[in-house]
């Protein structure tokens, strides 16, 4: 029988971004991921407002990642509709 792993939960921090363009450790905060979460997701394309400077720097645009987040549509499990009992 597979073995349960406990997820690990980052702690609820608020982020107060001064500027447009934050770094990786700014980003990750802004969007509560872990930094490698944050460059697996960059790897993977699924993030917007990414920009590199040189070859290994990254930088990331606020308002596009926001635009980005909302313009993705949201996915969950559909909530099973409940049965009323007969009386």
């Amino acid at each position: 029988m597979p073995r349960k792993t406990k997820r690990r939960r980052l702690p609820k921090v608020k982020v107060k971004v001064a500027t447009e363009w934050m770094d990786a450790h700014e980003a990750a905060l802004y969007l509560r991921l872990s930094e490698p979460g944050l460059y697996q997701m960059v790897r993977r394309g699924l993030l917007d407002g990414v920009y590199h400077i040189g070859n290994r720097t990254l930088i990331f645009c606020r308002s596009e990642i926001d635009a980005a987040i909302r313009a993705r549509p949201v996915k969950g499990k559909p909530q099973k509709k409940r049965r009323k009992r007969p009386a």
